[in-house]
């Protein structure tokens, strides 16, 4: 990776498929924290654990918050949340 700023560090990982959760509340983006998007986050811990989906999910390992303050209009909130997943071996 080029262009990275002496005080930063870099992770590369190969290019994976992702789940992707989106949350919507009506507060400001500034109020999310974990107690907010609960519901968001049982959905992706039962994704994780669901046993007859054909995903691994990589998410204690790495995920991406992505929260878009530019469509914040003081009515909603919109945050997005993504994980690689890899496609489950068939164990024959």
């Amino acid at each position: 990776m080029k262009n990275i700023t002496y005080d930063l560090d870099c992770d590369e990982f190969p290019a994976s498929l992702c789940a992707r959760f989106h949350y919507i509340g009506p507060h400001n983006y500034y109020d999310i924290n974990a107690d907010i998007a609960r519901g968001m986050y049982e959905a992706i811990v039962a994704f994780a654990n669901d046993k007859s989906t054909k995903y691994d999910s990589f998410h204690n390992r790495l995920y991406f918050e992505k929260i878009d303050t530019t469509s914040y209009d003081d009515t909603y909130c919109q945050m997005e949340w993504f994980t690689p997943v890899s496609e489950k071996k068939n164990k024959s």
